[in-house]
């Protein structure tokens, strides 16, 4: 019963996470809307410290760690591990999970890094931070101090999501409420009230 529970899981983590990296698209949250990943300056995801004493991300801990392609990560490598162990190498019950769970858990937080290093390199020249300063963006993502949100705006002609954080601190904004780009650095904007 738990070998087959293994064998799924993997199955549909492979596949999921197949599809995924082939298709492309980014997932940093699970609302993309087919809108595509873009940094400024040459900067991906990471290395933007908020006002204040929080880190939004970049460090040892990935910020796209909770997505669903980290998730898929998890799947994939927790059900093949689980279910080698417990069909190929005899482990026990406890064994197989001791292998299993770790074995996810690692390979989704190398996945995650992974991908947050790779996202790094995507770069594109036609959008600066002169290009961003002073636009009106939707937030899709409820943006706080403690967790960076998401904004869509439109550039030269196209439609855009980048990682938002909020330009002051206790300043918090919902979703669908407009916002004014008041900062753009390595793939994050900082944003305030229009």
């Amino acid at each position: 019963m738990l070998s087959q529970l293994y064998f799924w899981v993997g199955l549909g983590g492979t596949v999921f996470l197949g599809a995924s990296l082939i298709g492309g698209g980014g997932d940093s949250h699970l609302e993309t809307s087919g809108s595509h990943e873009v940094s400024v300056s040459g900067g991906g995801d990471s290395h933007l410290e908020a006002s204040g004493p929080h880190e939004v991300s970049g460090g040892f801990i990935p910020s796209n760690l909770l997505s669903l392609r980290t998730a898929m990560f998890f799947c994939t490598f927790f059900g093949w591990s689980g279910f080698i162990s417990l069909k190929l190498l005899g482990a026990s019950i406890l064994g197989s999970l001791a292998i299993s769970l770790p074995t996810g858990l690692i390979c989704a937080f190398i996945g995650a890094k992974t991908i947050e290093f790779l996202r790094r390199g995507e770069v594109s020249s036609s959008y600066s931070a002169s290009d961003l300063v002073g636009k009106e963006a939707d937030v899709t993502l409820p943006i706080t101090n403690e967790l960076p949100g998401r904004v869509r705006c439109y550039v030269k002609g196209s439609t855009v999501e980048y990682k938002a954080v909020p330009l002051f601190p206790n300043e918090t904004f919902e979703r669908l409420e407009k916002v004014l780009i008041a900062e753009a650095e390595d793939g994050v904007v900082k944003v305030t009230r229009v």
